[in-house]
C-alpha cells in the first residue's frame, strides 16, 4: 500500500524525500523493492540502553523474516520505553500479558522524528508503531496522514484513538460512512481506494490475464476463481477445518464438469495450500500456486470468485467481477460477511453454490457497487500528502 504512493509522489513533486521506516517484516520487502529504507536498528542510538532487553527477548520473538539486530532492535527499545513509562515491575507484568501487544513507542518515535525532520509523517492503520508515530508527530504539530487499508479493524478500531489523524484515506464510500458514524470528523475522511490495489488494473495485469487463459485454450469460456482457506475459527475444531472447503472444491469441480463452456482455477491460502490433496487432472481446471502465480493475473483472467472472506473477494469487487461469499462458513459467520456489506452474493448453504453461479454467469452482473475501484488510488493519496506539506510548510 505505501510504494505505490512513494513512487507516485516522486513523479509529483521532483525531488522529494520519502525516507520510510519500514517495521519489522515490511523492512525486508521493503528493501526487497529496492527501497533504501530503515528499520529500529538505524536509530538505536536514540534508546540507549536496548541492548540487554533485546538480547533477553530475542529467544522468544524472533522471525526468519527479519534480521537479527533489527529485532534486537525493535524488542530493546520497545521494552525500554515500556519500562521507562511503568516502571521495572510492572513492565515485566505487562509484557508477560500481552507480548509485543504492549508496545507503544511514543516518544523513541518522536526522537525519530526530530531526527529526520519530516514536513508530513504519513502512516497505515497499524495499531502500535505506526499509531504511536502519528500520535508522536501530531504533538509535535506536524501533519498526518493515516492510510486505512481495508475496513475498520475489530480489535483495535482506528475510529477509535485517542489521536486522529488530519486525513484519513478510506478503500470506498462505505467504509467512509462507518467513520462519518463512529464520530470522525468529515473533513478528515477522503476516499481514495487502496493503493496495494492499483496493479490490478494496470494494461500489463489485463494482458497477463489474457495470456493466462489463452495459454489453458480457455479463450471463450467463463472463468471461476475459488479463492479459499482452511476454516481457521476456534468454533471449528483442527481436524475439520478442511472439510467445508473441500466440499465447496468438489462442488465447483462437478459444476464445471457439467458445464463445457466453463473453466476453475483453485487456489488456496499461502498457508495452506500444502494442506489440500491435489484434485484430479481436467483441461479446464488449474490450481494456482501462490508462491508462483500472480494474484492479479489469475483474478484478470477470472470472470467471477467464489471465496469464504478472501481479500481475493474484495480485490475481485473493486474490479467489477461478481463475488459468491459462502454464508455458511465459519470465517464469514464468526469473523467477516462480505455479503453483509453489500459485497457479494451469498450462498447460505452448499446447495446454493450451483445455482448462485448458473444465474451469476447467466447474466455475470457485477456485485461491487459502492466499492468499484479504478487503479488510481495511490494518485488521490499522493496528492493528499501533498497538500499537507504544502501547508505544513
Amino acid at each position: 500500500m505505501v510504494l505505490p504512493v512513494m513512487e507516485r509522489l516522486r513523479a509529483r513533486l521532483p525531488g522529494v524525500e520519502t525516507p520510510l521506516l519500514a517495521l519489522t517484516t515490511a523492512l525486508k520487502a521493503a528493501r526487497k523493492a529496492g527501497e533504501p529504507a530503515f528499520g529500529f536498528a538505524d536509530f538505536a542510538h536514540l534508546s540507549p540502553g536496548f541492548a540487554a532487553h533485546g538480547a533477553r527477548l530475542l529467544a522468544s520473538n524472533s522471525s526468519p523474516d527479519v534480521a537479527e539486530d533489527e529485532s534486537r532492535a525493535y524488542l530493546g527499545i520497545n521494552y525500554c520505553e515500556l519500562e521507562e513509562r511503568l516502571g521495572p515491575a510492572s513492565a515485566a507484568a505487562r509484557f508477560e500479558e500481552a507480548g509485543r501487544a504492549a508496545f507503544y513507542p511514543v516518544v523513541f518515535l518522536g526522537r525519530v522524528i526530530d531526527e529526520i525532520q519530516p514536513d508530513v509523517v504519513v502512516a497505515t492503520n497499524t495499531p502500535r508503531a505506526e499509531a504511536a508515530a502519528l500520535e508522536a508527530a501530531a504533538a509535535k504539530g506536524l501533519p498526518t496522514l493515516l492510510m486505512n487499508d481495508l475496513f475498520d479493524t475489530q480489535l483495535e478500531p482506528v475510529a477509535r484513538r485517542q489521536v486522529l489523524p488530519d486525513i484519513l484515506t478510506v478503500l470506498a464510500e462505505p467504509v467512509a460512512r462507518h467513520f462519518l458514524a463512529e464520530g470522525v470528523p468529515a473533513e478528515r475522511v477522503r476516499v481514495t481506494g487502496n493503493p496495494a490495489f492499483d496493479r490490478h488494473f494496470t494494461d500489463e495485469a489485463q494482458r497477463a490475464g489474457a495470456t493466462y487463459r489463452a495459454e489453458r485454450g480457455w479463450e471463450g469460456l467463463r472463468v471461476i476463481l475459488w479463492a479459499a482457506s482452511a476454516e481457521r475459527m476456534a468454533s471449528v475444531p483442527e481436524g475439520e477445518r478442511l472439510d467445508l472447503p473441500m466440499e465447496a472444491e468438489a462442488r465447483l469441480r462437478a459444476f464445471v464438469g457439467a458445464h463445457p463452456d466453463t473453466a476453475l482455477i483453485i487456489r488456496y491460502h499461502p498457508g495452506d495450500w500444502h494442506r489440500f490433496p491435489p484434485p484430479p487432472a481436467h483441461p479446464r481446471l488449474h490450481v494456482s500456486p501462490p508462491g508462483e502465480e500472480a494474484i492479479s493475473t489469475v483474478l484478470t483472467a477470472a470472470d467471477i470468485v467464489v471465496t469464504q472472506a478472501s481479500t481475493v473477494g474484495l480485490e475481485a469487487a473493486l474490479l467489477g467481477k461478481p463475488v459468491l461469499t459462502l454464508e455458511y462458513s465459519a470465517i464469514a459467520r464468526d469473523a467477516f460477511s462480505y455479503a453483509a456489506r453489500g459485497l457479494s452474493i451469498p450462498c447460505h448453504t452448499p446447495d446454493d453454490i450451483a445455482r448462485q453461479l448458473s444465474s451469476v454467469l447467466d447474466g455475470l452482473t457485477a456485485s461491487a457497487g459502492a466499492y468499484a475501484s479504478d487503479g488510481r488510488a495511490a494518485h488521490r493519496v499522493a496528492d493528499l500528502i501533498a497538500s499537507l506539506a504544502a501547508r505544513g510548510q
